[in-house]
């Protein structure tokens, strides 16, 4: 418990509740008249992104880097799923409907693709040329991205892209590289 309260990031802790508590006092002004209790609906979802954040944060990258493939996988199916089985809203079909419950796959791809698409690079490091590496990443990319924008969902597409972009960047990727 130590060791995990050791390498706990507390400055992205603060920020993330501190962002969140503005977010919910905003709600609760502009919320205050209104029937319906959107507030305690957000609060709770804060509450359990928290949760969720640190038992995140508590799960060992080495066991990260052994399920990368088994979560590409997860994300892949989950997100084709919408496509044959998903809530069409407004045009696009993002949900799946659990009865009391929705789930969007492209919310838990964002990490899960960050996470893996890391796994990935600090796999490959030292062993793939920078060219083949960032072809790779690319790919690693693409098929969740085609499967998203197929809801159609441009969005989230985007930042499948913004996602593939600042991790190349921050792998060392040559500048050369974001050019073509």
């Amino acid at each position: 418990m130590t060791h995990y309260l050791r390498h706990l990031d507390y400055l992205m802790l603060a920020t993330a509740l501190s962002i969140s508590a503005f977010g919910l006092w905003i709600m609760q002004s502009a919320t205050k008249n209104y029937a319906g209790n959107l507030y305690g609906h957000q609060l709770l979802y804060v509450i359990a992104g928290a949760v969720g954040m640190l038992a995140v944060a508590a799960i060992p990258p080495a066991l990260m880097r052994r399920v990368r493939w088994p979560l590409y996988g997860f994300v892949l199916l989950t997100t084709a799923a919408v496509l044959a089985a998903g809530t069409t809203v407004a045009g696009g079909r993002r949900w799946i409907n659990l009865g009391a419950f929705q789930f969007q796959p492209s919310e838990f791809a964002k990490l899960l693709l960050i996470v893996g698409l890391a796994s990935v690079l600090a796999a490959r490091r030292g062993i793939t040329g920078p060219a083949r590496l960032t072809l790779l990443a690319i790919g690693y990319i693409a098929l969740p991205a085609l499967l998203v924008f197929k809801e159609p969902d441009l969005g989230t597409t985007l930042v499948f892209l913004a996602i593939l972009l600042g991790m190349l960047f921050v792998y060392g990727i040559p500048w050369q590289h974001f050019v073509w």
